[in-house]
């Protein structure tokens, strides 16, 4: 599907989440990095939990791939067996956001 909505060749932006209490990105999980070693952080969120009053954090990765149409295969069965989450794949030719996830994926498209 994500083939037919961005053509042959597409460069895409793939941003990786890291959880963590610390305020500073490190890396993402493991297995991420061994899918995309060449990560630069992006953005931090911060989280709270009201209940204990933990603070924690949400680091985004990016990563730049040329899609073909096979790249992401293994991400996608990652996220389809629940191993990994919160993944999001940008396109900025197309305007298309893809944000798959075990039982599907959402798809955002820019209405212009």
């Amino acid at each position: 599907m994500l083939q037919e909505l961005l053509g042959k060749e597409a460069k895409i932006l793939v941003i990786v989440p890291e959880y963590s209490e610390s305020n500073l990105p490190k890396k993402p999980e493991s297995v991420l990095e061994d899918l995309f070693p060449y990560t630069v952080p992006w953005r931090s969120l911060e989280e709270h939990e009201e209940d204990d009053g933990l603070e924690f954090y949400t680091h985004l990765h990016v990563a730049k791939i040329l899609f073909t149409g096979s790249e992401l295969n293994h991400l996608f069965r990652m996220v389809a067996d629940d191993k990994v989450g919160n993944i999001l794949l940008v396109s900025l030719g197309e305007n298309l956001i893809f944000h798959p996830y075990d039982g599907g994926a959402d798809v955002v498209l820019s209405t212009d």
